[in-house]
């Protein structure tokens, strides 16, 4: 069987497998791009997307580790499509810079991303995750499993103009 026959095979494979699911429990369906998703009503109140390993979609992911902080990145070719990175203290497992490109965003990346780099995570003896997000980043996270604690003010004796801490 050749390469695109397979990613066909296993786009419509997720397919079913996702009507299935959310068919056995009640949940309304609908697709967003290549993405078969599902209203989780009885949990969270969010629509949970699907994918399959972005791999297969001429996207490559890479991880790293540098000094204890470990990093995942997507690659479209030569451009970076997703990138975030991960350090553990004591049991918490710190994520940072979690970024999908403009022109790769809901192909389920982010969420790529996050999985990636919590498989990295869990090397370690870890209980807890921690971020901090922005408001479209919220949602991502909410969706994920992430609950929200707190508002956070990052301030800078720096000019507004010259620092732009929400990407800091």
């Amino acid at each position: 069987m050749s390469h695109e026959a397979l990613v066909e095979d296993i786009a419509e494979l997720l397919d079913v497998w996702v009507a299935g699911w959310a068919g056995s429990r009640s949940y309304e369906t609908r697709k967003e791009g290549r993405f078969p998703a599902a209203l989780r009503a009885d949990k969270t109140g969010d629509w949970e997307y699907s994918a399959y390993d972005p791999s297969d979609d001429d996207l490559k992911l890479t991880t790293s580790e540098s000094k204890g902080v470990h990093y995942a990145v997507v690659h479209a070719g030569e451009e970076v499509a997703a990138s975030g990175q991960v350090y553990v203290v004591k049991q918490t497992a710190v994520f940072d810079k979690i970024v999908t490109e403009p022109n790769y965003q809901r192909r389920g990346l982010g969420s790529f991303i996050m999985k990636a780099l919590a498989a990295q995570a869990f090397q370690y003896d870890v209980e807890s995750g921690l971020l901090l997000a922005s408001l479209d980043g919220q949602h991502l996270y909410s969706h994920l499993g992430w609950k929200h604690v707190c508002q956070v003010l990052m301030m800078s004796t720096k000019s507004v103009d010259e620092t732009d801490l929400s990407v800091a």
